[in-house]
């Protein structure tokens, strides 16, 4: 039984991510890159028993369907709120890593080196987390009352290898002067100050509508976190943060979209930048 603060949250974390949107036009298909999933996909014996399971891979997250299941709107809802809930960035469920690792392995081996499965390794829910995704797949589903969300959904059949090397993410632009740039999102503590979160003690102030450079001596490409100045890449993705530092840390914060300049690396979460330019206010 969930707790009504729980209920709350979970609520709380479906408002957010639909707020601003024209649920009229809201599909699966225009949010799939955003939530970070890939595909949709069914094969012949390769979830016998699971109805339908998430798993993560590279950056991505793929719902598979078990053979002569329907993908309802309950049921991909429910795999969504595994993904909102019981993931974090990294793709790494809330338990042990050994669990998930394991998991994929025995997918790998039977969705791209057509081997046979073994039920007992599959990652199963916890009763938590079955609840938690349950309230969400109905809440969910309420708040899209009426609408066929899923209308341009394609489930697709796997094919070796399909989701071993996805495609890269998308970025998006925002026009400053005479020029376009990235457009990313900065979350900054109300001082106007970077959070110093994964320890990072060095804490710059920013200006808004002024250009910020790292110095060309400290530049770094690369997915490390030292090196460069990192933003989100999407509004969802700096309320996730927003909520994080006011629930974990207690401490408020301002989030501004930006222009960005050179991009030093990014994936579906964030994005790495040698430059940053405030453009405006958001939350």
């Amino acid at each position: 039984m969930l707790s009504k603060s729980r209920k709350a949250e979970i609520r709380k974390t479906i408002d957010d991510f639909l707020e601003g949107r024209d649920l009229k036009k809201f599909t699966l298909e225009k949010i799939k890159e955003e939530i970070g999933l890939f595909a949709i996909v069914r094969d012949e014996g390769v979830f016998p028993g699971c109805g339908a399971i998430v798993f993560p891979v590279k950056d991505y997250y793929f719902i598979g369907i078990e053979s002569g299941r329907q993908a309802t709107p309950l049921r991909i809802a429910h795999e969504l709120g595994h993904i909102f809930l019981h993931f974090d960035a990294n793709k790494r469920r809330f338990r042990r890593k050994e669990e998930i690792l394991s998991g994929y392995q025995e997918w790998y081996r039977s969705a791209v080196k057509k081997q046979p499965i073994k039920k007992s390794s599959i990652l199963g829910d916890t009763d938590k987390e079955r609840a938690e995704a349950d309230y969400f797949a109905k809440y969910w589903n309420e708040r899209l009352n009426g609408i066929d969300w899923l209308r341009e959904t394609t489930v697709e059949k796997i094919k070796g290898g399909l989701f071993v090397k996805p495609k890269k993410p998308k970025l998006y632009t925002v026009r400053l002067g005479l020029s376009d740039h990235v457009l990313g999102y900065k979350v900054l503590t109300p001082d106007m100050k970077s959070l110093g979160l994964r320890g990072n003690s060095n804490i710059i102030e920013y200006p808004i509508q002024e250009w910020v450079f790292l110095d060309t001596s400290c530049v770094r490409e690369g997915k490390q976190d030292f090196g460069g100045i990192w933003v989100t890449k999407t509004l969802w993705r700096a309320k996730q943060l927003e909520r994080y530092m006011k629930e974990k840390h207690g401490r408020e914060t301002r989030t501004f979209s930006a222009a960005l300049d050179k991009i030093l690396y990014f994936n579906l979460y964030r994005i790495k930048t040698n430059g940053i330019h405030l453009l405006e206010k958001v939350n």
